[in-house]
Formats: C-alpha cells, structure tokens, sequence
C-alpha cells in the first residue's frame, strides 16, 4: 500500500489588473523566491517527490 501524501501548503489566488488569476503558495521562512518549474497543476506537484524535494529544499 503507498502510503499518504501530504497535501502541500495552501493553495492562494490573485487577480491581476486585467482578469488573470494566478495561484500560488507560500511556504518556509526565507526570502520570497518565484519559481516557475511549469505551468501545471500546483497541488499535483507537490505529490511528486523530486518537485517536492525542490520546493522544500528552497522553502527551509
């Protein structure tokens, strides 16, 4: 049996000027950084483990 995947940080949205949403997510202590791995599905992501690596490794 595969065992659970936590879900990830909450997922946010913001609205720009012109109607666009954006998701995002806020994670870790540090300096905001903005990164951009594809244009996919953000929740998803965070249940593969090397994004997940990535994104924790530059959130500590």
């Amino acid at each position: 049996m595969i065992p659970p995947v936590e879900p990830g940080p909450d997922l946010n949205h913001a609205r720009t000027s012109d109607g666009v949403t954006i998701a995002y997510q806020v994670t870790g202590a540090g300096p905001a950084v903005v990164w951009l791995p594809s244009l996919g599905n953000l929740r998803a992501q965070w249940r593969v483990s090397a994004f997940r690596s990535a994104y924790e490794h530059l959130a500590p």
